[in-house]
């Protein structure tokens, strides 16, 4: 039994593409052809695509220019910006920047009152499987910890725990190859 769907997936098996693809009488045989071919001038390469003066890509935040007013942390629709928790009580408060959020729609580059934040033209973010870099900027110069960690820390720092066992013993003994020795056997206990 025919649908209309079905009937428009047949009808579009039959129709011609409206794209057209890479011609195959153009394509090389082989990589290293193609870039001898150009290395000899055979072949010309097609130049570099020059980017739009206004492309948005990775946010750029100037922490000696922001004021801490938090114009950006209530206009980010994704909430990619957030106040530091390491500046809370502090004048001005600084912001952090979750990279991984931003939707680049510039609207806390619009609406900072001293361009403290700036779109750069930088949108190459593949990594090497380091998930870690570019997702989380912050330019404090100490370790990141993040507000959820203060219940880590320890609440007496000045005491130590001791968590070793009292007696350790002297030597440990190495691991050989051979089996170890058949302990002996405890002798029954007559009578139950």
């Amino acid at each position: 039994m025919l649908n209309a769907m079905s009937l428009t997936v047949l009808r579009q098996f039959f129709m011609r593409c409206l794209t057209r693809p890479f011609p195959a009488m153009r394509m090389p045989d082989s990589m290293s052809g193609a870039l001898q071919a150009a290395a000899e001038g055979k072949v010309a390469l097609n130049p570099a695509v020059p980017r739009w003066g206004r492309f948005r890509g990775r946010l750029n935040y100037d922490r000696a220019k922001c004021i801490g007013c938090g114009m950006c942390t209530k206009v980010c629709p994704a909430r990619a910006i957030v106040f530091d928790p390491d500046t809370e009580g502090q004048k001005p408060r600084k912001v952090m920047l979750h990279g991984d959020r931003c939707c680049f729609c510039a609207q806390c580059n619009d609406v900072c009152p001293v361009s403290a934040l700036s779109m750069t033209t930088d949108f190459a973010f593949a990594s090497s499987g380091d998930r870690k870099a570019g997702t989380l900027r912050k330019d404090t110069g100490k370790a990141l910890r993040l507000p959820f960690q203060k219940e880590w820390l320890d609440p007496k720092p000045g005491e130590v725990e001791e968590f070793l066992p009292p007696e350790l013993p002297e030597e440990v003994p190495a691991v050989s190859a051979e089996p170890p020795a058949p302990a002996a056997q405890p002798a029954a206990v007559e009578g139950k």
